[in-house]
């Protein structure tokens, strides 16, 4: 149903469904941008490429202001509203273009950004099992003999329990998963994180292993939680304490986020989930706004989430 509020938003002013909204924060997402997407997520969601990227980055900086982590936790604290509503900008999975592609560009148009990552992913380590997947399909792809064997569609339907069929899948079509981390590097190392740390970035827990939480039980969801927070906390104690949830934070209690912020003890300042414009399920828990899609016009992604969010709340009113 989204998809077809984005189909109409170009035909609506966006600064007044901005206005009528009273949103205060603008919390768009992206996993990277790129001119040439590599094969561990070509196959998996659409990327913008840098032109692509700053026109976006451009539209978001004429309405509305940019802020960083600290800035964010007061906002949410206070209520406090600007001139213009706020724009928080985060970043998923810890690839390695955060560092060559994204970052530099952030910094030229003076724009802060948290940089969520999985634990368990840096240093390139392990490779998540989506980018196994887009691998396997790349490699299928590009040799017609294998696409009588192998269903793309169905490969792609592949879950985080399915590891010892990826692994299989791998062997029969000669990708080797270790090999293609230790010569490309998908993910960023601990001392490029630090270096954006540096560069006034935060670096936030994105969960050790990006499992689907709705897949885990509580005590897997917690155990997650405490190995990647443990990890971030201790690389970068001086930032407030984020965490966003894989996929998205569908099959997750309200009584862990309730853990997750206990005043007497806090895993982390804020949680973050995925499903665009919408109150979050605890007051310091919010929503982010996708933004890889075919289209690449921030008018018509922003555009469509502001006219789904006040269709929706005109008809809770109504």
């Amino acid at each position: 149903m989204k998809l077809q509020f984005q189909k109409m938003a170009p035909y609506i002013p966006f600064s007044p469904m901005v206005k009528l909204s009273g949103v205060r924060v603008f919390m768009p997402f992206y996993h990277l941008v790129s001119d040439n997407p590599p094969p561990h997520v070509k196959h998996l969601y659409p990327i913008c490429n840098t032109k692509e990227f700053s026109a976006q980055l451009q539209f978001m900086l004429k309405h509305f202001t940019p802020i960083g982590a600290l800035d964010l936790a007061r906002v949410v604290q206070t209520g406090a509203r600007g001139r213009k509503p706020y724009l928080f900008l985060s970043f998923d999975d810890g690839f390695s273009e955060l560092y060559s592609v994204v970052a530099p560009i952030l910094l030229r148009h003076s724009v802060p950004a948290t940089f969520f990552v999985n634990t368990g992913f840096v240093d390139n380590r392990e490779l998540f099992y989506r980018c196994k997947v887009s691998l396997l399909v790349d490699a299928i792809l590009s040799n017609p003999s294998l696409q009588s064997v192998y269903n793309v569609n169905s490969l792609l339907k592949l879950g985080y329990t399915d590891a010892a069929s990826l692994n299989d899948i791998a062997s029969q079509v000669d990708v080797v998963f270790d090999t293609y981390l230790a010569t490309q590097k998908p993910y960023l190392n601990l001392s490029q994180l630090k270096a954006l740390a540096t560069q006034g970035f935060t670096i936030g827990g994105h969960s050790a292993t990006h499992p689907d939480f709705s897949t885990l039980t509580p005590e897997q969801q917690i155990a997650e939680i405490n190995q990647c927070m443990g990890w971030v906390n201790h690389h970068f104690p001086e930032q407030p304490q984020m965490f966003s949830f894989p996929f998205s934070d569908i099959g997750v209690e309200a009584s862990l986020f309730t853990l997750l912020q206990n005043q007497s003890n806090p895993k982390v300042d804020l949680a973050f989930g995925t499903s665009g414009l919408k109150k979050g399920k605890h007051s310091m828990h919010l929503q982010r706004i996708p933004m890889e899609y075919s289209y690449k016009s921030a008018k018509k992604i922003l555009g469509g989430e502001l006219f789904y969010y006040l269709v929706k709340r005109f008809l809770y009113l109504a």
